[in-house]
């Protein structure tokens, strides 16, 4: 009850012009950051600090075959997806990813259903070569976010996510 409360809460405080939800200048205890969305059949989470809805089932390795398994494939993939009856979903930016790095993995227990694989693709091309793409990708026991070629590199791994901008700027 007290999850859906904060929920509720949150989206109103968030409609209302508050900053209880979508906060990027602030920081929230990691047992609050995370609320499960009932609204969505309990198949996505949102991000109280960033205000972003995400698959709860964490990351997706597609298959195919570069480029075609490179953002392309990303794309494709959160674009068809259905989660909690809701479409509408994408591949986060490398900001929104970056959001996370600190939680891959651990996020609060009963958060993530599914594992968050080892390379993730982010939507964010490099500015001046659309032939590479930002990603998330293990360095020794963390993660960081790197540039990486698109046509020939690393894997099929991508996260979707609603709201927020999800516009490549670049």
């Amino acid at each position: 009850m007290t999850n859906k409360l904060d929920s509720i809460l949150g989206y109103l405080d968030f409609f209302n012009g508050g900053n209880t939800v979508g906060a990027w200048d602030r920081t929230f205890p990691t047992a609050t950051r995370f609320v499960l969305l009932s609204e969505f059949n309990d198949e996505a989470f949102l991000d109280r600090e960033t205000g972003l809805v995400w698959d709860r089932h964490g990351t997706f390795n597609y298959p195919g075959s570069f480029p075609e398994a490179a953002l392309v494939g990303a794309v494709r993939v959160c674009y068809s997806k259905t989660i909690g009856t809701r479409q509408g979903w994408r591949p986060a930016t490398i900001e929104e990813l970056s959001s996370l790095i600190g939680y891959f993995p651990p996020f609060p227990a009963g958060i993530l259903t599914g594992p968050v694989t080892s390379f993730t693709w982010s939507s964010t091309t490099v500015a001046g070569d659309p032939t590479k793409a930002w990603a998330v990708a293990p360095e020794g026991n963390r993660f960081h976010a790197g540039i990486f070629d698109k046509t020939d590199c690393c894997g099929t791994g991508v996260w979707c996510v609603r709201g927020g901008h999800g516009h490549d700027g670049q």
